[in-house]
């Protein structure tokens, strides 16, 4: 990055992302299977009516050192696709009396694998179409401003962009017109 240089910064709609890739029949096939970690949490909740905090009491006391808000996360987050350990996993079967084996687990982070891969290969389809969309709004309005302000208005479902503007750079740190960006 240099003076002078126009930086864009894209945050893809998460929704987006997922969904997109969720109509794909082997891609819903996978994330259950990716997911079939939390299936004993999703039972213990509809029988029981374990609430959220109870869950994450109950992995805690399995003996997940995680913190509280991360264990929260797996319970109530739909888009959370797997824990990063597999002790974590383990606690979870713990806790509800259903335990998964190492083939279990093997077959969940294979899955998880072929998950995060289309997430992220949508993910990049999504920026591809936003930069396009932003290119060629650029060039009808011949100006970057204006085609963030169009790109706002007519495209806020692909997600957020922003255009920075590089004044100075030093030490993996620049300053732009609109604060500060990090590179």
């Amino acid at each position: 990055m240099e003076s002078g240089d126009v930086v864009l910064k894209i945050d893809n709609d998460d929704d987006l992302v997922s969904d997109a890739s969720s109509h794909s029949k082997d891609y819903a096939e996978m994330l259950a299977q990716a997911r079939a970690w939390h299936k004993p949490i999703e039972e213990a909740r509809l029988k029981n009516q374990v609430l959220p905090g109870q869950a994450v009491r109950l992995i805690q006391a399995s003996g997940c050192k995680r913190g509280k808000q991360t264990i929260r996360k797996w319970v109530v987050d739909d888009s959370c696709i797997a824990p990063d350990d597999d002790n974590d996993i383990r606690a979870i079967g713990k806790a509800f009396n259903a335990p998964f084996s190492d083939e279990d687990i093997k077959r969940m982070r294979t899955a998880e694998k072929i998950c995060l891969g289309k997430r992220i290969s949508k993910g990049r389809s999504v920026t591809n179409e936003s930069m396009r969309l932003f290119i060629e709004e650029a060039r009808n309005g011949n100006s970057f401003e204006a085609a963030e302000q169009v790109f706002a208005e007519a495209h806020s479902d692909q997600g957020e962009l922003r255009v920075f503007y590089v004044d100075w750079v030093g030490d993996e740190r620049g300053t732009t017109r609109r604060g500060w960006y990090t590179g």
